[in-house]
């Protein structure tokens, strides 16, 4: 499941509907394009927060991914801990590839 995940965002990426870095993600989130964040799971804490803070703040939905910043890296094409996803359908399509047990919002995300 992992892997397919990791496809998605790849695919993501080359059709141009994926912010990232943290910049990038924050300036998505600011012209509210970003319709999903997604966080590896090594991410250091500080930034996991100044990003769940900016996305709950508009009410984009956060998800901390089941990988680590290299596999994610690897998978798009650029090293990166967050992305942001500004495609409706990719996200709806990431969010069912996400375990149910992935350290997630409060809330259950719905797009």
């Amino acid at each position: 499941m992992n892997q397919a995940l990791l496809s998605l965002l790849g695919m993501a990426r080359r059709a141009g509907r994926l912010a990232p870095g943290s910049s990038a993600v924050l300036q998505s989130i600011r012209d509210r394009k970003a319709r999903l964040v997604l966080i590896a799971s090594d991410i250091s804490p500080k930034t996991m927060a100044n990003t769940r803070f900016a996305a709950e703040k508009q009410g984009i939905p956060v998800c901390v991914l089941p990988c680590t910043l290299e596999e994610l890296s690897f998978s798009i094409g650029i090293r990166a801990g967050l992305v942001a996803l500004e495609d409706e359908g990719f996200a709806r399509a990431v969010l069912k590839k996400i375990p149910s047990n992935a350290e997630n919002t409060k809330e259950e995300p719905s797009l």
